[in-house]
């Protein structure tokens, strides 16, 4: 194209797009912030983790108020077999907006899934990501952890028993390990 050419398109871009008017301008953004919601959603996958099985607020808010288990991981092997990405998670005072019009995939995704804020601080967390592909087979978005990754399982200090002898039995057949029950432990 010549300059000519190229200014003329651009004037009868501005004059005939779709987008000229502001109703048709928040059609589009609504659908297609919708269309990319919906992409992220059943194809993005999130696992959050930490590496503290012994923090009390973590075990209030996340482990049934000591009521319930703590898998314990080998990270690096957890993290080969995911296959995902994974990051410690940014604390920040303030939540970062982002577009995905405009940010890269990275930075969105560093935005979006790997920050919080400083009041979640204590949880210490990490996570791990994965994409999956609209054609796997894999709905649901599960994923399976090979059993050498599981380094132990400990019990919730408040746990019922009767919850105990289910688990301990379950993890000793299944994975060969010894839960800890951290009602017997000196934290």
């Amino acid at each position: 194209y010549t300059e000519i050419q190229h200014y003329n398109y651009a004037k009868y871009w501005a004059i005939k797009h779709c987008l000229k008017k502001k109703e048709n301008m928040y059609e589009f953004d609504m659908n297609w912030k919708e269309l990319e919601i919906d992409k992220r959603n059943n194809h993005f996958g999130v696992l959050c983790l930490t590496d503290s099985f012994s923090n009390q607020q973590a075990w209030e808010k996340h482990g049934a108020d000591s009521k319930g288990f703590c898998v314990a991981y080998n990270r690096l092997l957890l993290f080969d077999s995911i296959e995902g990405s994974n990051l410690w998670v940014n604390y920040v005072t303030e939540l970062p907006t982002f577009d995905g019009r405009y940010d890269d995939f990275k930075t969105e995704t560093e935005k979006k899934y790997y920050t919080k804020l400083n009041d979640y601080k204590w949880e210490n967390e990490f996570r791990m990501t994965k994409l999956y592909s609209p054609y796997d087979d894999n709905p649901k978005r599960e994923i399976t952890i090979h059993p050498k990754c599981i380094k132990t399982v400990y019990l919730g200090a408040k746990m019922p028993d009767n919850y105990k002898q289910e688990i301990i039995e379950l993890v000793r057949n299944k994975y060969g390990l010894e839960p800890i029950d951290l009602s017997k432990e000196n934290l």
